[in-house]
């Protein structure tokens, strides 16, 4: 790759979306003729970022946007199901490089109703950046089954930690979410999307 480059874009394809590919470790030539050593990200000055095609990221490149202060540039939701440790800090902590510019539905806000609201949806849109701090669930077979619990999703009989069949939450199928021992055998948890 040529040493001019500062920022990198990843199109990965297929599973290989669920790997932090920005974390391997790599060598770089420099444009001074040094190489570098270390993780990818730390390689390249302007950062890198993930786009989910080719055809995406033209669309992207193309779409028109509006001035900074007419929009929320982050779109965030924030611990839903109101169990997950860390992501109250983590919002916050993203959050903070945004303001006053920031749009997070926060615990028991974060309904379904409240994420298709046409209100929220015009944000969602107007947003540069969307981060999702939440319960998950991907499916590889079928990517479009894959789905985010919010708010109320769960029905009150079923829990996280109870291994049931599949959940309909929100409208959605789940039927990937892989659970797996917790620790020292206790429980079984299901795994976590951000």
């Amino acid at each position: 790759m040529p040493p001019t480059i500062e920022k990198l874009i990843l199109i990965p394809h297929r599973d290989l979306h669920l790997l932090p590919l920005h974390a391997l470790s790599a060598t770089r030539n420099l444009p001074n003729s040094e190489t570098k050593t270390g993780y990818l990200l730390d390689l390249y000055t302007n950062g890198i970022q993930y786009a989910p095609s080719s055809q995406f990221l033209e669309r992207l490149h193309q779409r028109q946007r509006p001035p900074i202060n007419d929009i929320f540039p982050l779109f965030a939701i924030q611990n839903p199901t109101e169990d997950l440790r860390y992501t109250e800090i983590e919002v916050e902590e993203i959050s903070r490089a945004f303001n006053p510019h920031a749009h997070i539905l926060k615990r028991r806000d974060a309904t379904k109703i409240a994420f298709n609201s046409e209100a929220t949806l015009k944000k969602l849109t107007d947003s540069y950046y969307a981060h999702f701090s939440c319960h998950g669930s991907f499916n590889s077979l079928n990517p479009l089954d894959s789905a985010l619990v919010l708010a109320g999703d769960l029905p009150q009989q079923i829990s996280l930690e109870t291994p049931q069949p599949p959940l309909v939450r929100g409208g959605q199928e789940i039927r990937g979410g892989k659970k797996k021992k917790g620790k020292k055998g206790k429980g079984k948890k299901i795994k976590t999307a951000i």
